[in-house]
């Protein structure tokens, strides 16, 4: 009788600890992560241009039928002498969610932009009269207006207590290559857990 009881007492605890099956999984306020992307844009004289890029991601899920998407990347390799980077901010509205809530597919709408940073040493040029010309070092950073349109459809599942994977296929409508696809993945980890 006694073990029964122990038994019993064994499989409450275990079911009281871990979510049944059946249970939704709820997404944490902030989810952290990275992302890997890249980007054919159709919008150029000389044919598509290719790039590729990858950086930080952060999630805020305002609701669990609306998101806020952050992400900044740099991308390359660009004509540029220094370093591009693509930010980006989009509203992810779920369109659709497994039964246990762990892969969600969403609609995604939002504004991209190009930012750019360059520095350049000092550079000396020696002139014909044994003079020397001296160009000071200098930095620049520059952030465009997002005038860029973002909409598509992204995958995310949850693949641990505190881990979730996205997969997003995008496309751009603007002054970033004109019209572009951009595909990427990424990881996040969210702050308390998905629930």
């Amino acid at each position: 009788m006694q073990r029964l009881w122990l038994t019993l007492v064994a499989v409450a605890g275990v079911l009281a600890a871990s979510p049944a099956r059946g249970q939704e999984v709820r997404a944490p306020h902030f989810e952290i992560g990275g992302i890997v992307s890249g980007l054919v844009a159709f919008g150029f004289e000389d044919g598509p241009a290719v790039v590729g890029g990858g950086g930080p991601r952060v999630t805020i899920n305002v609701t669990p039928r609306l998101a806020i998407d952050l992400s900044a990347e740099v991308i390359g390799p660009t004509e540029s002498s220094g370093t591009t980077a693509l930010y980006q901010s989009q509203l992810e509205f779920p369109i659709k969610r497994s039964p246990d809530g762990k892969r969600t597919l969403s609609f995604t709408v939002g504004a991209a932009g190009i930012a750019y940073y360059r520095r350049a040493p000092e550079f000396r040029r020696p002139r014909l009269d044994g003079s020397m010309v001296v160009y000071p070092a200098y930095r620049t950073f520059q952030v465009g207006a997002p005038t860029t349109v973002a909409i598509g459809v992204a995958r995310e599942e949850v693949v641990g207590r505190h881990v979730s994977t996205c997969l997003a296929l995008q496309t751009y409508l603007g002054s970033l290559g004109g019209l572009a696809v951009r595909a990427s993945v990424g990881v996040s980890f969210g702050v308390g857990g998905y629930r």
